[in-house]
Order: C-alpha cells, then sequence, then structure tokens
C-alpha cells in the first residue's frame, strides 16, 4: 500500500475531479482513510471472487490499474468491466487487460513504488512526486504522546525503535541481534528507551527482543496500524526486517536500518527517509535480473553479524542526530486540536 501511494496521489493531481476508488484489504485499507486523493475505499476482505467482479463491474469505471504485483490483482482488474484496465505482462491474467507494459515479473529489479509510476505514466500521467509519505492526525498524534506519557516516556526521549517480526521466517532476523544492536546505540543516545512494534503474529518476537535487550525497552502491541505509524514517528531510529513496518517508517521519514537476506532491496527497498540496508553479501550490479535473483534467493539473513547492524544504527544516528532533535521539538511545539 505504501508503494502504491504516490501513483494514487498522481492520479488525483493529474484528475481532481475525478472519482477515484481504492481497492485494498482491511489492514492496509487503514493506511489511505483522510487520504483526499482517495474517493472511497473498498475493501477485499476474501469475499468470493464471483460476488466482488459484480461489486466492481455495477460501478462502470472508466479505467483501472492494477498497482499491486500479485496474480490475483491482474485477474480483478481484468474482469472488472473497465474501459481501460492497465498492468504488465510479467504478471498471469495479462491477456484480459487493454493497456499492457513489459516487465512486472520476479526477476525486474525496478522498485514497487516506480513499478507503480509507470502505469500512471503510460496513461499519460507525469507525477511530480515519487516518494511515499504519510500523514496522520491529531488524533492519532495524541495517541502516541499519552502512550508515551503513561509509560514516563518524554517525546523527546531517545526513543529507539525496532519491528523485530517479518511475515516470512527466511526475512527474519535473528530477534536477540537486533536487541543487540539496539543496546549498541542506546549506549550512545544518552536516556534512551526500546520500544518493540508487534502486530498479532508478532507478540513471541517483541516479548524475546524484549528479554534480551539491556536497556530499559516496552512493547507497542494492540493498535491500530496507524496509532502505531504515530509511535513510531516519534522514534529516533527503527531497526526493521525487510516489511510493510519498514515501508510505513520510510514514509513518514524516520530513518531506519534495514535488514535484508533474501529479498532484493533494488526492488523493495526502503525509501523516503535516510537509511542504511545491511545485507549478508553484495549482489553483482553486472549480473542478468534472473542471475541477481538466484543470488538473492540463495542469501540467508543470519549471516549478517548483529556487529554490522550496530555499526549501521551508530552511523546513522550521528548522521541525523541534530535533525532528529528537530523533528522532536517540532512535535512539542505542534498545536494539539
Amino acid at each position: 500500500m505504501v508503494c502504491a501511494l504516490p501513483a494514487i496521489d498522481a492520479l488525483r493531481a493529474a484528475r481532481p475531479d475525478a472519482k477515484i476508488d481504492l481497492l485494498a484489504s482491511p489492514l492496509n485499507a487503514q493506511l489511505a482513510e483522510e487520504r483526499p486523493s482517495v474517493s472511497e475505499i473498498l475493501l477485499d476482505g476474501g469475499e468470493p471472487l464471483p460476488r466482488l467482479i459484480r461489486r466492481l463491474r455495477s460501478r462502470r469505471y472508466d479505467a483501472v490499474f492494477a498497482l499491486q504485483s500479485c496474480a490475483r490483482t491482474h485477474l480483478i482488474a481484468g474482469l472488472s468491466g473497465a474501459r481501460e484496465r492497465f498492468g504488465y505482462t510479467g504478471k498471469r491474467f495479462h491477456r484480459l487487460l487493454t493497456r499492457t507494459l513489459p516487465g512486472g515479473g520476479p526477476d525486474e529489479a525496478i522498485h514497487e513504488t516506480e513499478r507503480n509510476l509507470r502505469l500512471l505514466e503510460a496513461a499519460g500521467v507525469q507525477p511530480s512526486n515519487r516518494i511515499p509519505r504519510l500523514t496522520l492526525n491529531e488524533q492519532e498524534h495524541a495517541f502516541a504522546e499519552k502512550w508515551l506519557q503513561k509509560r514516563g516516556l518524554e517525546t523527546n526521549a531517545a526513543l529507539i525503535g525496532a519491528h523485530p517480526g517479518a511475515s516470512d521466517p527466511s526475512r527474519q532476523y535473528p530477534v536477540e541481534r537486533f536487541a543487540f544492536a539496539a543496546d549498541a546505540l542506546a549506549k550512545r543516545a544518552d536516556g534512551a528507551a526500546l520500544i518493540a512494534f508487534a502486530g498479532p503474529a508478532d507478540i513471541a518476537e517483541a516479548r524475546r527482543f524484549v528479554e534480551a535487550a539491556a536497556t530499559r525497552a516496552e512493547i507497542a502491541q494492540n493498535m491500530s496500524i496507524r496509532e502505531a505509524a504515530a509511535l513510531m514517528s516519534r522514534c529516533r531510529l527503527l531497526f526493521v526486517n525487510a516489511s510493510g513496518p519498514m515501508h510505513i517508517a520510510g514514509a513518514l521519514n524516520v530513518p531506519l536500518v534495514a535488514v535484508f537476506g533474501p529479498t532484493d532491496p533494488r526492488r523493495w527497498g526502503p525509501v523516503g527517509s535516510v537509511n542504511r540496508v545491511v545485507e549478508p553479501s553484495a549482489l553483482n550490479e553486472n549480473a542478468s535480473p534472473r542471475q541477481r535473483r538466484r543470488q538473492t534467493r540463495a542469501r540467508r539473513i543470519e549471516d549478517v553479524k548483529a556487529e554490522a547492524v550496530a555499526e549501521a544504527g551508530i552511523s546513522l544516528y550521528e548522521e541525523t542526530e541534530g535533525a532528529l532533535d528537530l523533528r522532536c521539538q517540532m512535535l512539542l511545539d505542534r498545536p494539539h486540536a
């Protein structure tokens, strides 16, 4: 969803009077709430495909863009009944589309954000901004402030965040090494405290992080994705795997250290904020796309040393320290609704 935001905003800028609907999962839909570029959010909650298609066809769309990279999105776009249907030839069901671009397959090396924007450019839309950005409302900022106050943490405290979970075990960095890196950075940052972010599937990893850390640590759980984003925006730095929270933090301009294993950062790396990507081995830039993909998939995330992640965090913290202090002061000075 985060990687699709620049494309959605570009479409709104090009067609300010259009009705622009967004089909999204119930979880991802939260990230598009209150976004002026979106007229209406349609939830795809796993209903039978024929029923979903009937719902879309009844709206008689002029155009549809398959912004997500999965085959299901291309199938839904192809059957939507829209007069123009944009997508990629590298995906299944592309023959159901009216306008296709070459690429979109697993060997393609362009970033997902750019891949989405190319579809808009094929429709004559010229994006003015290519960086995802998330905007939070006052209620969400107030939630973060109350959460911190309840735990005796000040808004201008040196908060170091970590999201130790991942949807795929091959992309999950050992939790204890994340704790080691966070502790190393906490020694550099006076009065630091750690926050472990956890969704429903990440509670066990967050608890292990807190148990392994020598620095004071709190678990951020049982909150909406936007409330978690507001709390992330308070962090001086965030340690993450190649995951959704990484993209959210980037869209919030939070400095982050991302640990990659069998994932290509050229396609899925963080954008939007200063960051460090730590990998088990360098990839051959001169290799063919297929060779590079094989190299990427063969890498093991556990081969990344904890010391390398810690060094990346300390280096990034020192590089951004002045700007972060200014950002924290702006949060303190922000008028409250």
